[in-house]
């Protein structure tokens, strides 16, 4: 006997019982005697494979949900403010030093005196860069311009 005449000889006797595995482990007994009768079970806890782990689909938390993206979103904010705080004195750390040098003379500028012109701010930065400045002079002259001026209208 072929197994076409078993399977058929199965079908008339007892019939035939098929198990189906999906990949989240959702098993279905199906039994087909005579036209259909079906019987199914779902949500298997047991893997009947050694080694797959326990899989069912979980109830959508809404609440716990919205909480991790505005816990996400805080962080996101967070960082971005750091880093923004950050280069808003310069990116680099010479940009940073000369506005920190920029600041300082701003602050050392006699109580009388008004802030100079966008010019003679240019001078005073290239005359600070030839006696301690590193990096791209244009971007230490510019920085340098914005500490002289934050430190000139601290004090005065």
């Amino acid at each position: 006997m072929n197994a076409i005449e078993s399977a058929i000889s199965g079908v008339r006797q007892d019939g035939i019982q098929l198990s189906f595995i999906f990949a989240s482990q959702v098993g279905t007994n199906v039994e087909f005697r005579g036209v259909v009768a079906s019987g199914h079970r779902s949500c298997l806890q047991e893997s009947p494979m050694i080694g797959w782990p326990k899989l069912m689909a979980r109830e959508f938390k809404p609440v716990r949900f919205f909480v991790m993206m505005a816990v996400a979103a805080f962080i996101v904010c967070g960082v971005t403010a750091f880093y923004t705080h950050r280069a808003e004195h310069g990116r680099t750390a010479e940009e940073r030093q000369a506005y920190w040098i920029g600041e300082k003379a701003g602050e050392q500028a006699p109580r009388d005196a008004k802030l100079p012109t966008p010019a003679a701010l240019n001078m005073m930065a290239q005359k600070y860069f030839e006696k301690q400045g590193s990096g791209n002079k244009q971007d230490w002259d510019l920085a340098f311009e914005h500490g002289y001026e934050d430190g000139f209208n601290k004090t005065h």
